[in-house]
């Protein structure tokens, strides 16, 4: 009996206290009026209503207004005309109208709304701001003005413990320097730093840039776009999976499918790993390295190695140097060797270790081979040292010409004309209508070989030439071949993508 006494006086205590701490937590959260020049309360309606120079507050939360409506129930509170709301001296918000609730710590502000901290203001008629979790935003549409830069969009979001702001639908930057226009932005001004997602597109008066996802550094001006990153001058366009750019210290990058077009000299450069340095101004690519100078006509040359440079010499001219594993290819030409340099100031293609040159049917190999050309042609080529020309007559039978040195000449893009100058050795087959009916074994100190149609029509001996027109051999022998014949036909490029 003493307990269940005890136990109903415990369940009757605790019924009438639970809701008197309620209260208490309650009052403890009401919004409390610390001025107001006039007040009028309707206790049929739980309501407050204050006039003149009114100021409220709950917890670190300053409300003041020219009027309000202090519902005590809700502890809902509606401000009217030059309303402003402050949380401590971080957080400063303005505007026609505000609905605050006590309980939710949320507010509405409507009219001529600007949310406020240090270093931005951000203007839009209607607000919406948490202020428990310290987040605001908006969704019909606000800009935001700060020293640096202007930002407009459809939605936006303010954090305000991060001091993040996220803007999404038609988002616009404007600076004194560039206008960036994206789907979804995020912009902290502590850091300046602004980041990129969805299709962004940046403008300035020298370049144009667009990408699908990145950030700017606007305080030390370094800048990072990806996904189908794009940037255009006047003088080159930039693609690729990623750039990079650090302004200050003049040095970018650019990875994965990375294509580069020099507008002026219409040249192309393709490549998976660029990097560009601009004092002294150079440039490097790598990884499927390709250099294309492009033809409007169709008649472009392709080279490929594992890696080319571009730099300024000491006279400062472009010099574009490729090494190991260089592939050529031209309708008209191709070629391979170890390495090669291009001076664009006398259009000068150098070609070491190892080159060897095809035109037609013949096959062209040296020491060292220099090609010059006028504009997008070869005008004509030096080949020193050990100089060899080696055409194929049939499967067994080849044509051959060795010198000291040697000089071939174009004309309309084909070779015309081949002088060998020192130590002239040649094998000949003579024909009738593609029939053997000779060997014919030379030395002369000169010769000079006429070409039409990519085809030896005619040799021109000089200087006491020594030799002998003998039968057509039965068989293939090494007595056939010249010194350092070597016929490396499996090795031509036949098309652009046998360069690789």
């Amino acid at each position: 009996m003493i307990k269940k006494i005890l136990f109903l006086a415990f369940f009757l205590f605790s019924v009438f206290l639970l809701p008197l701490a309620a209260q208490q937590e309650k009052k403890k959260n009401r919004v409390e009026i610390l001025n107001a020049d006039i007040l009028k309360i309707d206790r049929t309606r739980y309501l407050r209503k204050l006039q003149g120079n009114v100021r409220l507050k709950h917890e670190n939360i300053l409300l003041t207004c020219d009027s309000a409506l202090v519902f005590d129930y809700t502890n809902v509170v509606e401000a009217f005309s030059n309303v402003s709301l402050n949380q401590g001296d971080t957080l400063f918000l303005t505007g026609d109208y505000i609905r605050y609730n006590g309980d939710t710590k949320k507010a509405e502000v409507f009219g001529d709304v600007h949310l406020m901290d240090k270093k931005s203001d951000l203007k839009t008629d209607k607000l919406e701001f948490d202020m428990e979790n310290n987040v605001g935003y908006y969704l019909t549409g606000g800009v935001i003005t700060s020293e640096k830069n202007r930002i407009e969009s459809r939605e936006g979001f303010y954090y305000s413990n991060t001091k993040d702001y996220f803007y999404k639908g038609n988002v616009r930057v404007v600076t004194n320097d560039y206008t960036i226009t994206s789907d979804t932005l995020r912009y902290n001004p502590d850091e300046d730093i602004t980041y990129f997602y969805g299709p962004t597109e940046i403008i300035s008066d020298s370049a144009y840039i667009s990408c699908e996802r990145g950030w700017y550094d606007l305080k030390n001006d370094i800048s990072k776009f990806s996904l189908h990153a794009y940037m255009q001058t006047k003088e080159y366009t930039v693609r690729g999976d990623t750039l990079f750019y650090d302004k200050p210290r003049g040095y970018g990058t650019a990875n994965g499918n990375v294509e580069m077009l020099d507008t002026t000299r219409k040249v192309i450069l393709f490549g998976n790993h660029a990097v560009y340095w601009k004092n002294p101004e150079r440039s490097m690519i790598t990884d499927s390295a390709v250099f294309v100078q492009y033809s409007p006509e169709g008649d472009s040359l392709f080279l490929h190695a594992d890696t080319l440079r571009s730099f300024m010499d000491s006279a400062g001219y472009r010099i574009l140097s490729a090494y190991f594993g260089v592939r050529i290819y031209s309708k008209d030409m191709q070629g391979a060797c170890d390495s090669l340099s291009y001076s664009f100031v006398d259009s000068v293609i150098r070609m070491y270790r190892e080159p060897v040159i095809w035109s037609g049917e013949s096959q062209m190999t040296a020491k060292t081979i220099y090609l010059y050309t006028r504009g997008r042609n070869v005008d004509h080529f030096e080949m020193k040292q050990d100089a060899m020309i080696i055409s194929e007559f049939d499967s067994t039978h080849f044509n051959q010409i060795k010198g000291k040195n040697m000089k071939g000449y174009f004309k309309d893009n084909h070779l015309y004309r081949i002088d060998v100058n020192g130590n002239g050795q040649s094998i000949y087959y003579p024909d009738d209508q593609g029939e053997i009916i000779g060997y014919n074994k030379v030395d002369c100190s000169n010769i000079v070989i006429w070409v039409k149609d990519n085809k030896i029509k005619r040799i021109v001996l000089l200087k006491q030439p020594s030799g002998t027109l003998d039968p057509p051999p039965e068989t293939f022998t090494e007595d056939q071949k010249l010194k350092g014949f070597i016929w490396l036909d499996t090795k031509r490029p036949r098309s652009p993508q046998d360069i690789f």
